[in-house]
């Protein structure tokens, strides 16, 4: 069960890296909503779609394993903007 607010962080990086890897390969776009390329790039990524998808897609596979070591994934930068956000977000909220 993930019910940690670093285990809901890594989902949603996970899932915002296989919407952007779709947009690039497939030009499919997963939802009407914002842009995940406008997402990935709020948590500091430059460059081209495909550059992004392909650093974003590294980070995630990054902090899988080191979560599977059980290691801090913390010390992955983007690891640590999205759970400070999505804490944020959740805290604002009530």
């Amino acid at each position: 069960m993930i019910d940690t607010a670093d285990g809901i962080a890594f989902v949603r990086l996970a899932a915002l890296s296989s919407a952007l890897n779709l947009e690039v390969k497939t030009g499919m776009k997963m939802s009407r909503g914002i842009n995940p390329f406008a997402i990935a790039k709020s948590y500091g990524y430059k460059g081209s779609k495909a550059k992004v998808a392909a650093a974003l897609a590294l980070d995630v596979e990054q902090i899988l394993i080191r979560r599977e070591a059980g290691l801090d994934a913390q010390d992955v930068p983007v690891m640590r903007l999205a759970t400070e956000q999505m804490v944020a977000a959740r805290s604002g909220r009530r």
